[in-house]
This record gives structure tokens, sequence and C-alpha cells, in this order.
């Protein structure tokens, strides 16, 4: 049983592991997105993880799976919150640096800058546009660069620039009023998210309140006189239900953070 839970962990392993873990380093190093695969791998670990120590367990101490699961479930549950709240502040982040970038690249261009030369000053205060400067320096395609870029999380303003750079560069308009015109549009999108979440704050706050209600019902049994911790640790019919009430409280965590997504 020991060998089989062994094997189960390195096959784990070795799904995970990357075809070259070099590659691994140079995207550490160079702060470089991820390619598909890479996303797709670091996305199954934590479940081919939990699998893992689920099949080991099952195999060594089936009973000790009803506390294996709901901690498992439990620890999956806080990894993927802390997760999405980290990616929200990076999309609201990467958002105003689009709503400045257009805004900066419209001033520049009103000033008298030629659109090559806007890019270039405007890219210095904004790495979002770096990679769209290489390109205009090495002359690329301007617009299939920002299209590129607005791809990342909380760029997709970029798109409407990309447009406009585009639509400008066939017609001869000025672009310094396409760009102006995107970051106005992007400040009444980002306004309006804004009262959104003000209106998702009460009901998200609510979920979180209702999470922390079953350990409330523990220190309710211990005043009226009873041991509700004895219950749940010392009997089958305990353990079973607190390994539900795990699960659930997960599912409702996960449920009420999923209806009050902004964007």
């Amino acid at each position: 049983m020991i060998a089989l839970a062994c094997l189960a962990f390195a096959a784990t392993c070795v799904l995970w592991w990357p075809a070259d873990p070099s590659a691994r380093a140079a995207a550490w190093l160079t702060g470089e997105a991820m390619t598909k695969r890479r996303v797709v791998s670091a996305g199954l670990l934590p479940p081919l993880m939990g699998a893992g120590v689920i099949a080991a367990t099952a195999l060594v101490a089936a009973r000790a799976l009803v506390w294996v699961v709901p901690v498992l479930l439990a620890a999956g549950t806080l990894g993927w919150l802390i997760s999405q709240a980290r990616a929200e502040r990076v999309r609201r982040e990467a958002a105003e640096e689009v709503v400045h970038a257009c805004q900066a690249l419209g001033a520049q261009l009103r000033v008298g800058d030629v659109p090559a030369r806007a890019l270039t000053r405007v890219a210095v205060d904004s790495p979002l546009l770096q990679p769209v400067a290489a390109t205009q320096a090495i002359g690329g395609d301007v617009p299939a660069a920002l299209r590129a870029v607005a791809g990342r999380p909380g760029c997709h303003g970029l798109f409407y620039l990309a447009r406009s750079w585009q639509l400008c560069q066939v017609t001869g308009a000025p672009i310094a009023d396409a760009a102006n015109r995107v970051a106005d549009g992007l400040r009444a999108d980002a306004a309006a998210e804004r009262l959104v979440a003000a209106e998702l704050a009460g009901p998200r706050a609510s979920g979180r309140m209702l999470a922390a209600l079953p350990a409330l019902g523990m220190g309710l049994g211990y005043v009226s006189g009873g041991d509700p911790i004895e219950f749940l640790g010392g009997t089958w019919v305990g353990q079973i239900c607190l390994a539900v009430a795990v699960c659930l409280v997960c599912a409702g965590l996960v449920w009420t953070t999923l209806l009050s997504r902004v964007g």
C-alpha cells in the first residue's frame, strides 16, 4: 500500500514537472508571462496533488479520509480565495495604468509630438506599453502589438486604442483625439465598475459572516452545557457532520465570491 501511495505521488510530480525546467527559471528571471502549457500545468497542480494525497490516504488509512478531505478542501478554498483577490488587484492596477497611458499619449500628441515619439515617451512611465514601443522602434505593426498586450488581464482597453490607431493610420485622422476618447470611455467604465463593487460589498460581507456562523454555533453549544468538540471529533456521526459542514462552507464561499465578481 505504501508503495502504491508513493507511485501515485510520483505520477503527480511527473505530470506537473515541465518538459524544460530551464524555461521555468527563465520565466521567473525575466518576469515574462508563462506559456499556455505552463498555465495549464500550474492550474492542474493543486487538484493533482490533492488527488494524490487522497489516494495515498485511502490506501494507507481509509478512516482518515473523513479528516483529510475537509482539510484539503478548506486549504484549497483558502488558496483559491487568495489567488482571486490577488488577480483582481492586478487587474484593477492594469486597468488604471491603461487609462493613464491613453491620457498621457493623447497629451503628448496634442503638444505636437509625432506618434512614434509620443509612444516612446509614454512607454518610459508605462511598462504595459514598453513592448509596443519596442515594436514601434523596429518598424513593426503597432496595432497588432497593442492587441497582443490587450490580452492581459485588465488591459482590454488597449483593444480600443489599437482599433483607433489603425483607423487613424488608414484615414489620416489625428490619433490624439482617438486616444482621448478611449481614455474617456475607460474612465466611465472604471467609474461604473467602482459603483458596482460598492453595491456588492454588502452581499460579499454577508457571505463571509455566514461562513463564520458555524463557529458561533459551537460557542453557543458550550454555553448551553454541551460539548460540540467531543461530539464532532469523538464520534463517527460528528465527524461526518463536520466534514459535510466544511464542504458546504467552502462551497458557499466560492459561490458568493463568483456571484460578487466585478468585471
